[in-house]
Order: C-alpha cells, then structure tokens, then sequence
C-alpha cells in the first residue's frame, strides 16, 4: 500500500477563474479560490476514505469524501507544525 503512496500521479492542478473579475472589495467564496488535484489511490485507500465519511457524517449532514481529505490535510499540518508528526507516518514516505 505505501508503495502506492510514492507514485501519487498529480493530473491537473487548475486555479479557477472568477468572472467577472473581482474588485478588492468583493468577497470570493471559497470554491472559486480553490485549486483542483487529481490524485491515483488504491483500493484500500478509497476505502478507509469512504469509511471515514461515513463515520463523520450524521442524518443532518453528510461528510464528502472530498472533505476528509481536506480535514486531513489540517490535520498533518497541524501536527507537523507543532513537531507531532506520528514517526511512522513519515517513514512511511521514505519507504518505496
């Protein structure tokens, strides 16, 4: 699985244009300042994703798999800030 996790293909990474153009006083949402990435994931990946949304979803709302992606991102961030990166996370990314 984590050889996978070395031949991640980037696809496209597009930033989307807002048309009209915006002044500095209008607002933009986020979906138009966001940039698109297309990633391979194994089986087992798109898995544990769509088990996480899952879990994270209620009646009242439910949680795109986009949005656990998005979350865990924070979340290494976060962590790799405060320098509580899990050691084996970041061996894994050395291993082939």
């Amino acid at each position: 699985m984590l050889k996978h996790l070395r031949r991640l293909h980037i696809a496209r990474t597009a930033v989307r244009r807002v048309w009209p153009r915006q002044t500095e006083g209008d607002q933009v949402s986020k979906r138009e300042k966001s940039k698109r990435l297309q990633v391979v994931i194994t089986e087992e990946q798109d898995s544990i994703l769509t088990k996480t949304a899952y879990q994270l979803s209620n009646p009242e709302r439910l949680v795109s798999k986009s949005e656990v992606v998005r979350l865990g991102i924070e979340m290494l961030n976060r962590a790799a800030e405060k320098g509580e990166l899990d050691p084996e996370i970041v061996k894994a990314l050395y291993e082939g």
